[in-house]
């Protein structure tokens, strides 16, 4: 007698997690995960398709954001200290539109104040 009251709380305490287990799956069912929610189409170039590509050279460094406007015909890169608009037809023309920036002196103090690294 008992060892059969030692087993139910433990059984009822089993029952308590499968229920919580099973309370947040429907609490969590009209949300999907986070990896579901991006649905952008992504355009994959195999490295065959490379051969005999034109080359671009900017004055930026760091080429990290790239956004590609099939409409316009257009693939913006982004890289540290410029924007360029790159003719997708010839991305090496030199009609190729560039905004290049640079952080004033002044916040270059404050990165390298807080910290941070110059670059």
């Amino acid at each position: 007698m008992g060892d059969q009251r030692s087993v139910q709380p433990v059984l009822l305490l089993l029952l308590l997690l499968l229920l919580l287990a099973r309370l947040s799956q429907l609490w969590a069912f009209p949300f999907s995960p986070s990896l579901d929610l991006d649905v952008t189409p992504r355009t994959t170039v195999f490295s065959k398709g490379l051969l005999g590509s034109a080359r671009f050279t900017g004055s930026s460094q760091n080429y990290s954001t790239l956004l590609l406007e099939e409409e316009a015909g257009l693939l913006y890169v982004g890289g540290r200290g410029a924007l360029h608009a790159l003719n997708t037809s010839n991305i090496s023309t030199p009609a190729n539109l560039t905004i290049d920036w640079d952080a004033s002196p002044e916040q270059k103090k404050q990165c390298l104040n807080k910290g941070r690294d110059n670059q």
